[in-house]
């Protein structure tokens, strides 16, 4: 596997395994390390986890209830028990449901830190799915804007131009690369449509690992002026001249803001 197959991998990775598999479907209750689901739930829940395996999402649908209806419950056996709600929903069309239980879930201190940023990503997918754009481009600006994205992306793109036995050249390059940061994360804030970003990242790996100079060129070229022309389109008005009273400022979090200039 080449170096830029393996960046890309870690890129798309999280969209399959969401999505893919039974949601981290739940063993007894004596497999868990640290918690541990109750007895009581452990049961439903193990038969749930069953008629998933089986695609009997009516019969998974209906363990869950009974899951849900045990009493008492603890927070973990809620966290649980809707990660596979969220799971069955999905695959029965449910995708609304499926968007807002994830979110849910997300905003759950149960959720270990280290699965939240691949799960934004499905969860803007999901909104997606379900037509429901604001909150599929509110979602996935959050994903987008993720500082762990950004490493990896950029990983993506260096990899792409590794081969490269020129230093000056990689350093303008990275110079640019840098410099286009800002107008991502803007382009980012002000689009109007969701971007499948791992769409064109995969159509380009694939070209390049195919050494299809040509097309990757034609392909990059196409990556970058998309970012360009939403900039120009939606945030035009932000790069008027300052006597228009208008400038262009950055907060903290490198986000954009309008301020009149006096």
């Amino acid at each position: 596997m080449t170096k830029a197959t393996m960046v890309l991998a870690t890129l798309l990775a999280v969209t399959a395994a969401p999505l893919g598999t039974a949601a981290l479907l739940l063993m007894p209750a004596t497999a868990s390390a640290e918690q541990t689901v109750s007895a009581a739930v452990g049961k439903p829940l193990k038969a749930a986890q069953d008629a998933i395996a089986r695609k009997k999402w009516d019969q998974a649908l209906n363990s869950i209830k009974q899951a849900q209806g045990v009493q008492p419950r603890t927070a973990y056996d809620d966290y649980k028990i809707n990660e596979l709600l969220w799971y069955v929903y999905l695959q029965q069309g449910k995708n609304s449901a499926a968007a807002k239980l994830l979110e849910q879930q997300i905003a759950s201190p149960q959720m270990p830190a280290s699965e939240k940023t691949p799960r934004t990503k499905t969860l803007a997918q999901m909104y997606f799915r379900a037509n429901e754009f604001g909150n599929a481009l509110r979602v996935g600006n959050q994903y987008y804007l993720d500082e762990e994205w950004s490493t990896i992306h950029g990983a993506f793109h260096l990899s792409l131009v590794s081969a490269c036995q020129s230093p000056n050249l990689l350093q303008i390059r990275e110079k640019l690369f840098a410099r286009a940061h800002r107008y991502r994360r803007m382009s980012s804030q002000f689009r109007s449509r969701w971007r499948e970003k791992d769409v064109e990242h995969k159509a380009i790996m694939e070209t390049v690992v195919a050494r299809e100079e040509g097309e990757a060129l034609v392909l990059i070229d196409r990556h970058i002026r998309e970012t360009t022309e939403n900039v120009i389109e939606h945030a035009g008005h932000l790069f008027a001249p300052s006597s228009a009273g208008w400038q262009l400022s950055r907060d903290g979090n490198d986000r954009v803001s309008d301020k009149v200039t006096k």
